[in-house]
């Protein structure tokens, strides 16, 4: 089970050609079982955060034996073209470091918002012709090697078109972001007022997520406005993908992320998160302020 760990409705399950069940043979029984001990652990972590600490808290990272068993079929084509042109020799491997192990410096940049920002950018740039953002984990070493290119400057939309980077690198590394902030993208200190957002209407309700976002950090409102415009493509991809409605997917995404930014602390404060995250993936010019 990986980072997003996310609910059934981000995919379906597999059925045989009656659509019924498929059998379960007597060899996979204690498969079986596994999966549901996850299924149980899921339940009870939706977003696997516990199963995914900081990298400081774990051992090295191994790297599958190639690249290519990460990177994901892009929308246009597959194979994997030399990465961008960079006066670094770093851009192609991290310099210095083993590729199995990913260096401290990564996760230090992914918790910059300067950097997320660019992943957002870079998402946003690809999220309609990219299959399934926030669907998997990308591996360690393509999150550092994503990491070390942002830092040299924006990535080109061909880059991972073309095969040549790991978008769910980005995805990945912007949600390892989310994760380890201090406190949620959106100020604990107005989480009531953002929890009230979906109750309003019209211009009301325009005038308050534009206040509320105002009173943000610069870099954060930067950061805000890009996520919530990526995350609105996202759902409109998933859409297009499992054709199953647009609300859906927006749903869907919100349940993921309404924990991220929001840090509800509450059971009872969980779903009122997810609704106004809802209402801001669905109205993503809400928080588009200059």
């Amino acid at each position: 089970m990986g980072l997003f760990k996310t609910p059934s409705f981000l995919g379906g399950k597999a059925k045989d050609e009656k659509g019924g069940k498929q059998p379960v043979r007597e060899e996979d029984e204690s498969e079986e079982e596994s999966e549901t001990d996850e299924s149980s652990q899921a339940a009870a972590d939706p977003l696997g955060l516990r199963e995914n600490p900081p990298l400081s808290a774990r051992g090295p990272l191994k790297r599958p034996a190639s690249a290519a068993a990460t990177r994901p079929q892009s929308a246009r084509g597959q194979g994997h073209a030399p990465l961008p042109p960079s006066g670094s020799q770093s851009a192609r491997a991290p310099a210095g470091v083993a590729r199995a192990q990913m260096p401290p410096s990564t996760e230090e940049a992914w918790r910059s918002t300067p950097l997320a920002l660019e992943a957002a950018n870079f998402l946003g740039s690809i999220a309609l012709q990219t299959r399934g953002l926030f669907e998997t984990v990308a591996s360690a070493s393509d999150v550092g090697l994503l990491a070390e290119l942002l830092q040299q400057g924006p990535v080109p939309p061909s880059a991972a078109l073309s095969g040549a980077v790991n978008p769910h690198a980005a995805a990945t590394l912007l949600v390892f972001h989310l994760r380890d902030r201090p406190e949620g993208l959106l100020s604990k200190k107005t989480f009531a007022r953002w929890l009230a957002i979906p109750n309003m209407q019209g211009a009301a309700q325009e005038e308050e997520a534009h206040a509320l976002v105002k009173m943000l950090p610069k870099e954060t409102r930067g950061l805000v406005s890009a996520l919530f415009s990526l995350l609105r493509s996202v759902a409109e991809e998933h859409s297009t993908y499992y054709k199953d409605g647009l609300s859906t997917r927006i749903t869907a995404l919100s349940q993921l992320f309404g924990p991220l930014l929001l840090r509800p602390t509450q059971d009872k404060e969980h779903p009122m998160a997810c609704r106004a995250i809802q209402a801001l993936v669905s109205n993503p010019h809400l928080v588009s302020v200059p």
